[in-house]
């Protein structure tokens, strides 16, 4: 490693780390909010890539059909925007359930095509398709507490990073001195 590189390291490294801590802090001590926050944001992009598809269906070089068919899925977005701001709670729930729905199908899929491997490779995808039906399952059957249980994960995980960031940080200055 250069000097440049070590000098890098010096200044990114922490300041990574340490916004890694924050951010994973935040998480563990309003995880709630974090979920509302979420919501608004996600309203909020579905609204304005609605409104992108609608301006550029009306200004944009698209033809006939083409121009129409922006406008709809403009339309559409912007219809989901509206209705994921009037209805936050129920919206992040949708969210878990989808993801829940997601992980059966996908756990179900794996579990089907571990069959098309050999026999000694078949059991770890056997594993791994129970392991996302399981937990597809337990968001569908508790969304609530599985959406702030994931948030913690994400919390801890964050924070994790951080302290592993800068133990890193402080090696590579120890080692460059």
């Amino acid at each position: 490693m250069t000097l440049t590189q070590v000098g890098g390291w010096r200044s990114a490294t922490p300041a990574g780390a340490i916004t890694s801590i924050v951010l994973g802090l935040v998480l563990l001590v309003w995880p709630g909010q974090t979920l509302e926050v979420f919501g608004w944001l996600l309203a909020i992009a579905l609204f304005l890539i609605g409104l992108a598809r609608i301006l550029s269906g009306i200004t944009g070089h698209r033809a006939g059909q083409a121009r129409v068919w922006r406008i709809v899925t403009g339309l559409i977005y912007l219809v989901a925007g509206v209705v994921v701001a009037a209805n936050l709670p129920g919206s992040i729930r949708t969210i878990v359930v989808l993801v829940g729905i997601g992980w059966i199908v996908a756990g179900v899929v794996e579990i089907v095509a571990a069959f098309q491997n050999p026999p000694g490779e078949r059991s770890v995808a056997v594993v791994i398709g129970l392991m996302n039906a399981v937990f597809g399952l337990i968001l569908l059957v508790f969304p609530e507490p599985s959406l702030v249980f994931l948030v913690w994960i994400a919390a801890i995980w964050l924070i994790l990073t951080g302290v592993l960031q800068l133990a890193f940080a402080w090696w590579v200055a120890r080692s460059a001195s």
